[in-house]
C-alpha cells in the first residue's frame, strides 16, 4: 500500500513537471519559476542546478518578482552559477520594490550583514519591518524577532514576532518567548513545554530542569529524567554527559554504571570535554570499567587539550606522582598552571602556590606563592587548604608582611570549612580570650583526630571548666524552655545557633527556632528568620528568597522599620517577588518615616532616578541630608560628592561642606570617604596641608583593601610623606594595590623591580608589571617597557 502511494506521488510530480515544462516553453514566467524549482529540488526530474538558474533568469527578465528573488538566492549561494553578491543584492532590491516579501526579508539581511552592499542598520530595520507586515512564514518571523533582539529593538516588536512565529508552528519561538515571562513561572513553563513538544532539543533539556526544580510546575524528577533522555537521544551532548553523572551516582534514578558509561562514551566521542574527563575518572577509579590508567591518561589528555581545567588538574596529578606517565614535576606545574588559568579552580591554584613555595617544577618564589594562595583562598568556592596556608603566610611573614589580624581571619575561614589544623589555630587564638569558645574549636579539631587538639581539650577543662559548663547549661535551659513553646527562649536559642554562641554555628537550626517564634508573631524573630533565609540562598534552597520575602513582609506589616526597608529592597531588585519600583518606594518611605537612615537614603535614590516616583532632585538632596544627619555613611559620602561638584539649581558647590561630610563618613569606616579625606589633607584643599593626617586617613582606607589608598600608602612610605621612608613597605603597598589592577601601582611595582627598590632587582618581573600598566594605557609604563625591550633586544 505504502509503495503504491509513493509510486502515485512520483507519477503526480512527473505530470506536474511536464505541465510546467509545456507552459514554460510558451514563455509563462510563473511556470518557468515553478519549473526552475523542480530542477533545483529534483521534483519530477533529476536535479539540474544550471537549468534551474537559467529558468529563474529567464522568468526574472519578464519581471517575475519571485524569480528575481530566487535568482538573487542563486547568486548569493552559488546555485548553478558563480557567487556574485552585488548582483544578489540588486536582484533582492528589485524584487523587494515589486512587493515580494521574501525579497524584503533577504534585502534586510543584506543590509544587516553587509552582503553585496555596505552595512546599514537603518535600512535593515526598515526592510525587516516591511517584511514583517505581510509575513506568514514561521522561520522568517523568528529571524526577524532575533534581529530585533540583537539590535535592542522595542520589546513589543520582539514579542509580536515571536508570538507570530509561535502561532505559525515554529519550534524555537516559544522557548525564546519564555525569557520575557520570567516573572510568570507558570507561563514560562508552558512556553518551554510547547517548544519541547515541537522537538526543540534545548527546550527539552530546560523542561527537564523545570520538572527537576519545580519551576512553574510541581517537582517531578521522573519526568525530568525522561525529558533529558529525550534530549540526549536527539544528540544534546551536554545532556548526555549529565545523564551519565545521574546514572553513575544513582541521582533520582536507579544507579546503573553500564548506562553511565554508555552516555559518557557517547558524549566523549562527540567531543564533550566534561564527558571525556568523567570517562577518564571511571578508567582511573574502576567505576563501571576495569581500571586502565593508560586509557585514563588518554581521555584526560583529550579533555585537557580542550582547556578543560579538571582534566588538566588530573593530568598534572599523573605527572606529579608518576602514575603511568614518567614523573615530571615541570609538566605537573605546567598543567596545574593551565588548570588555574582556565577556570576558577581553587584547588589548581592551591597546587600552583605549593609548587612555588616548595620549588616543585619551578623556582622557589614565596611572593608568588603568597599571591596565588590569596587568589585560591578568596574565590567564591575557595580552597580551604589555601585559606590555611595564606593564614600561615600572614602569621610568619612569608612572601608578604606579617599581619596577625589577617592570619586569624583566614584561619577562621578555614576552620569554618572544617579544616582541623585551622580549628586548632583558632582555638589557640581564643584560649586567652574566651576559654569556652577555644574549647569548642579544640573539640572540633580533636574529633578529626588531631593529637594536639585532644591535649588542649583536656587542658581547657582543667583551667576553664566553670565557664564552659555555664555556657552549656545556658543552652540546655534555652532548649528546655523552647521546647515548651517559650517564645523568648526560642528566639534566644535561634540567635545562639545563628552566631555560634555556646553552640556550633548552624543556620538551619537557627531557622528552625526563629520560625517557631515567628509563628507566634514575634516581630524580631520574623525579621531574623527572613535574614537567615537570605543567607542560605546559595545552598541549594531554590525557594529561600521567596521565604525571605514572606517573612520580611510579615515583619514589615507588623511595623518593623528594618523589615520595611528590607521589603523595599526585595521589590526594588525583584528578590523573591516580581520587581515593582512603586512598591519599593512605598516600603522605603514607610521605613524612612520611622527615622531609619538607610531607608531615607533609598527614598532619596528613588527621587534621584525617578524609580517608582516622579524624579525630583530637590527632594533627593533633602532625603540624603536626613540620612546623612542620622549617621548613614553612604548618604554622607554621596552628599559630599554632590557638594564637591555642585548641582545646578539644586545644590550649590561647597568644598568645605564636602570635606565635612567626607570626614563624617570616613569616621564611620567608609574607605572611599577615608581616601578622599586623605587626599584633601595631602593636597591642602580647604584644610591646611598635613601629611601626617593624610597618611593616617590613607592607612584607614587601606585596611579595607582599597586599591587607591594602598597606592597612596606606598607613595607615603616611598617619599616619607607623614611617615619615615621605608622602601620595603612602599613596595609591599604598591604590590597590594597592583594586584587589584590599579595601573599607577603596577607601574611603581615595575619600577621597584627594575631598580631593586624594596625588593630584589628582577627585570623580567619589572617588564611583567610595566606591561600590565601599559595595557591600561599608562604612558610612562609604555615608555619604560619599550626601553627595557630595546635593551633586551640588543
Amino acid at each position: 500500500m505504502k509503495k503504491k502511494m509513493l509510486h502515485n506521488q512520483q507519477d503526480h510530480l512527473i505530470q506536474t513537471f511536464d505541465w510546467y515544462k509545456s507552459l514554460a516553453k510558451k514563455g509563462n514566467s510563473k511556470a518557468q519559476n515553478k519549473l526552475a524549482k523542480c530542477y533545483e529540488e529534483g521534483k519530477g526530474t533529476e536535479i539540474n542546478l544550471t537549468k534551474a538558474f537559467n529558468l529563474y533568469k529567464e522568468a526574472a527578465k519578464q519581471g517575475n518578482s519571485e524569480s528575481k528573488c530566487n535568482l538573487a538566492r542563486c547568486y548569493e549561494k552559488g546555485i548553478g552559477a558563480e557567487v556574485n553578491l552585488p548582483k544578489a543584492f540588486n536582484l533582492y532590491k528589485e524584487a523587494a520594490r515589486r512587493g515580494n516579501n521574501d525579497a524584503k526579508y533577504n534585502l534586510a539581511r543584506c543590509y544587516e550583514k553587509g552582503i553585496g552592499t555596505y552595512k546599514d542598520e537603518n535600512q535593515a530595520m526598515h526592510w525587516y519591518k516591511l517584511a514583517e507586515e505581510h509575513n506568514e512564514d514561521a522561520e522568517m518571523a523568528y529571524n526577524i524577532a532575533r534581529y530585533y533582539q540583537r539590535t535592542w529593538g522595542e520589546i513589543e516588536d520582539i514579542l509580536r514576532c515571536y508570538k507570530k512565529s509561535m502561532a505559525l508552528g515554529h519550534a524555537k519561538a516559544p522557548y525564546e518567548l519564555a525569557m520575557y515571562y520570567a516573572n510568570d513561572k507558570e507561563e514560562t513553563f508552558n512556553l518551554i513545554k510547547l517548544s519541547a513538544i515541537r522537538g526543540y532539543v534545548v527546550a527539552q533539556d530546560e523542561l527537564g530542569y523545570c520538572y527537576y526544580y519545580g519551576r512553574g510546575t510541581e517537582v517531578n524528577k521522573e519526568e525530568a529524567i525522561r525529558m533529558w533522555i529525550l534530549s540526549a537521544n536527539q544528540g544534546s551532548i551536554a545532556t548526555q554527559c549529565k545523564l551519565g553523572w545521574h546514572y553513575e551516582d544513582g541521582i533520582d534514578i536507579e544507579k546503573d554504571l553500564e548506562k553511565a558509561i554508555y552516555w559518557y562514551e557517547k558524549a566523549a566521542h562527540a567531543g564533550d570535554e566534561g564527558a571525556q574527563n568523567h570517562l577518564a575518572e571511571c578508567y582511573e577509579q574502576g567505576i563501571g570499567l576495569e581500571i586502565n590508567l593508560e586509557k585514563a591518561v588518554y581521555y584526560y589528555t583529550l579533555a585537557a587539550k580542550h582547556d578543560f581545567s579538571a582534566a588538566q588538574f588530573n593530568l598534572a596529578r599523573f605527572y606529579e606522582h608518576g602514575l603511568v606517565l614518567e614523573k615530571d614535576e615541570k609538566k605537573a606545574f605546567y598543567y596545574y598552571s593551565l588548570a588555574a588559568k582556565n577556570s576558577y579552580n581553587a584547588e589548581a591554584r592551591f597546587k600552583v602556590a605549593q609548587c612555588y613555595e616548595n620549588a616543585i617544577g619551578t623556582e622557589k618564589d614565596l611572593e608568588k606563592a603568597f599571591e596565588v594562595y590569596k587568589e585560591a583562598a578568596m574565590l567564591f568556592d575557595p580552597s580551604v587548604q589555601a585559606q590555611y596556608y595564606l593564614a600561615k603566610c600572614y602569621e610568619e611573614g612569608k612572601g608578604t608582611m606579617q599581619d596577625k589580624e589577617k592570619a586569624i581571619k583566614f584561619y577562621q575561614k578555614a576552620a569554618d570549612n572544617e579544616l582541623a589544623l585551622a580549628q586548632y589555630k583558632v582555638g589557640e587564638y581564643y584560649k586567652s580570650k574566651d576559654i569556652a569558645r577555644a574549647f569548642r574549636w579544640f573539640v572540633k579539631a580533636a574529633k578529626q583526630g588531631l593529637k594536639e587538639a585532644k591535649e588542649e581539650v583536656i587542658e581547657c577543662k582543667k583551667i576553664g571548666y566553670a565557664e564552659i559548663e555555664n555556657q552549656a547549661q545556658m543552652i540546655r535551659d534555652y532548649v528546655t524552655r523552647a521546647e515548651e513553646n517559650d517564645v523568648k527562649a526560642q528566639f534566644e536559642l535561634a540567635f545562639c545557633y545563628e552566631v555560634g554562641q555556646g553552640v556550633d554555628k548552624d543556620l538551619y537550626k537557627a531557622i528552625k527556632w526563629y520560625k517557631k517564634a515567628a509563628k507566634q508573631d514575634m516581630v524580631e524573630a520574623q525579621l531574623n528568620l527572613a535574614r537567615c533565609y537570605e543567607m542560605i540562598v546559595d545552598d541549594d534552597e531554590p525557594e529561600a528568597l521567596e521565604k525571605s520575602f514572606y517573612w520580611y513582609k510579615r515583619a514589615a506589616e507588623n511595623g518593623n522599620m528594618y523589615a520595611q526597608y528590607q521589603l523595599g529592597y526585595c521589590y526594588y531588585y525583584g528578590w523573591g517577588v516580581a520587581q515593582t519600583m512603586e512598591r519599593a518606594f512605598y516600603w522605603f518611605s514607610r521605613s524612612a518615616l520611622q527615622g531609619y537612615a538607610k531607608a531615607q537614603y533609598e527614598v532619596g535614590v528613588c527621587y534621584k532616578y525617578g524609580s517608582g516616583v516622579r524624579k525630583d532632585l530637590l527632594k533627593a538632596v533633602e532625603l540624603y541630608k536626613q540620612a546623612a544627619s542620622n549617621g548613614y555613611e553612604i548618604a554622607q559620602l554621596n552628599l559630599a560628592n554632590w557638594y564637591e561638584i555642585g548641582m545646578k539649581k539644586v545644590l550649590e558647590k561647597d568644598v568645605r561642606e564636602a570635606f565635612r561630610w567626607y570626614k563624617q563618613s570616613g569616621r564611620k569606616g567608609n574607605s572611599i570617604a577615608q581616601y578622599k579625606v586623605g587626599k584633601y589633607y595631602a593636597e591642602g584643599k580647604v584644610v591646611e596641608k598635613d601629611l601626617t593626617e593624610a597618611f593616617y586617613w590613607f592607612k584607614q582606607a587601606a585596611k579595607n583593601d582599597m586599591e587607591m589608598a594602598l597606592y597612596e600608602l606606598g607613595i607615603c612610605y616611598k617619599y616619607g610623606f607623614g611617615v619615615e621612608i621605608d622602601e620595603i613597605k612602599a613596595f609591599f603597598y604598591f604590590k597590594e594595590s597592583a594586584l587589584k589592577d590599579y595601573a599607577k601601582a603596577q607601574f611603581n611595582v615595575g619600577y621597584c623591580y627594575a631598580n631593586g627598590i624594596g625588593t630584589k632587582q628582577d627585570i623580567d618581573r619589572a617588564m611583567y608589571w610595566y606591561k600590565k600598566a601599559a595595557d591600561q594605557g599608562h604612558k610612562r609604563a609604555q615608555r619604560r617597557l619599550e626601553l627595557l625591550e630595546s635593551v633586551q633586544g640588543n
